[in-house]
């Protein structure tokens, strides 16, 4: 498996005009690192979604009284959230998708003009 960093450089042409050359590296990475990234977003996508969920469900059961049970379960609900992301980070030894950056190819793009684009190359 490998994440792919997509990139960009800024070429001028002699009449003055810009325009943008773009490139992709692939960079390897193990299916054990691969998992570990996958889990800690599984489990901050749970974090976010669960409490909100919970409390879609707790305004539809209780209806619009009850007004303190009500931001007693929101408060428990955020606690809950940061909780469960707290305990998103990748095992011990993992390298997060940041660190694709330091990759070789990376580094010789970027010494080379090239600039990292965090979203996809538009569709020409």
């Amino acid at each position: 498996m490998s994440r792919v960093v997509n990139m960009r450089k800024a070429q001028y042409g002699t009449d003055g005009g810009m325009r943008w050359l773009y490139s992709s590296v692939a960079v390897p990475c193990c299916a054990v690192c691969r998992a570990g990234q996958e889990r800690s977003q599984r489990i901050l996508l749970y974090a976010i979604f669960g409490p909100a969920l919970a409390m879609i469900l707790i305004m539809a059961v209780w209806g619009p009284s009850d007004f303190w049970v009500k931001a007693f379960f929101v408060v428990l609900s955020g606690g809950a959230g940061g909780l469960l992301g707290g305990s998103a980070q990748l095992p011990a030894g993992q390298k997060p998708d940041s660190a694709a950056a330091s990759y070789k190819a990376v580094q010789l793009m970027l010494d080379g003009g090239w600039e990292i684009m965090d979203t996809p190359p538009p569709v020409q």
